[in-house]
């Protein structure tokens, strides 16, 4: 639905064919039927997803570790980082972070890619972060990371994180992130009183097939500047929805450059807009649905301009073969 907190966490008892028995009953309503279908023979997914919270390794904080002269939550880190010549390589599949990361401190996060140059060998699958103090994963100074198959569940400040506009080759795919909550206004790290589900920096990435839902703010937010002279390398078939704000929040000059592709994405019920896109250059929104929200689409294409690198153009912004 609309609201933030319609998620819940079950245990499963049973699984038999198609009848999934629960401990108890859920609590909500949750679509599980293709919306809409009636109307145009297509329809809207508004299916609810399911993630997978446990696994049998587990790396973990005290749940209670509070730090009383601070009033913030202490619960500490998994990190890789390269102190010499040699930079670890991290095979992580399976694994399940729960209470980690230091409330508000920067550099403290559940799962932390350090400053390792290249991590083109490195992967997160199949794992989940969940009930976390700070972000799920962050990748700072570190490209070519492959993160796919996870589930976030439920941290402060913005969940899948790229840390630095450096980062670039990391791969975001077919990943869950649910409920990002915001901190005091300029209490954070990156307008973490604005906390999004996937913060993307440097376009120069690719994501692909992820969900987010229930961010106190934004469910995608691209903070690409302007000296990032590129298109995004793949942004396609993400869906962003029931968060505080929009689910596609772009509102760099430009965002980028030069025309970039946003594909088979799909944005409902947030409670403001579906896109908010904000471009000096190009952008395509191409089979980019939007349903429920309270605005579909602000395209706020600001026309002639002189970009960065001294060219001029118009700035041009097109939806294509989209359902509204």
């Amino acid at each position: 639905e609309f609201d933030t907190e319609e998620f819940e966490v079950a245990v499963v008892l049973s699984v038999g064919g198609t009848t999934v028995r629960l401990s108890a009953p859920l609590q909500f309503t949750h679509w599980g039927a293709t919306e809409g279908a009636q109307f145009d023979g297509v329809g809207v997914e508004e299916r609810a997803e399911v993630g997978l919270l446990t696994h049998n390794i587990v790396v973990q904080g005290d749940p209670a570790a509070f730090d009383p002269s601070t009033g913030k939550h202490t619960g500490g880190q998994t990190r890789l980082h390269e102190p010499g010549m040699s930079a670890p390589r991290a095979c992580i599949d399976g694994v399940e972070f729960r209470y980690l990361g230091d409330e508000e401190v920067l550099g403290r996060y559940p799962l932390h890619f350090h400053m390792l140059d290249d991590g083109s060998q490195s992967y997160v699958r199949n794992s989940s972060v969940h009930e976390c103090f700070n972000r799920w994963i962050s990748v700072h100074m570190t490209d070519g990371v492959t993160i796919e198959d996870n589930v976030g569940f439920d941290t402060i400040g913005h969940g899948y994180y790229i840390e630095d506009a450096t980062v670039t080759g990391v791969t975001f795919a077919h990943n869950l992130g649910v409920r990002v909550r915001s901190v005091d206004q300029g209490a954070g790290l990156h307008n973490d009183d604005l906390p999004a589900v996937f913060w993307l920096v440097h376009p120069d990435n690719t994501v692909v097939d992820n969900a987010a839902a229930g961010a106190d703010a934004y469910g995608f937010w691209f903070d690409a500047d302007a000296f990032e002279a590129q298109p995004w390398t793949q942004f396609a078939r993400n869906v962003a929805h029931s968060n505080g704000e929009i689910g596609f929040m772009g509102n760099k000059r430009p965002a980028p450059l030069p025309v970039s592709v946003f594909s088979d994405c799909l944005a409902y019920k947030n409670r403001r807009y579906g896109y908010w896109l904000r471009s000096y250059s190009n952008a395509r929104l191409v089979n980019c649905d939007s349903a429920d929200n309270r605005g579909g689409y602000y395209l706020a294409s600001e026309g002639y301009q002189t970009d960065p690198l001294g060219r001029d153009g118009i700035g041009v912004m097109t939806l294509e073969d989209s359902l509204v």
